[in-house]
């Protein structure tokens, strides 16, 4: 239970700074990031159950 807490505290680090840095360095369209964003957290929920 805590190590999922930590991980997904990780992820949304590593997300929010992908949303800041990652189009402007690499021109890759915010949609983008959505998309990835809700594929993981439906992986998760499948893990879980």
């Amino acid at each position: 239970m805590k190590n999922e807490t930590v991980e997904k505290a990780i992820a949304l680090v590593a997300f929010l700074l992908l949303w800041a840095i990652g189009p402007l360095e690499v021109g890759i369209p915010h949609w983008y990031f959505l998309i990835v964003a809700a594929f993981w957290a439906l992986l998760s929920d499948n893990r879980k159950s």
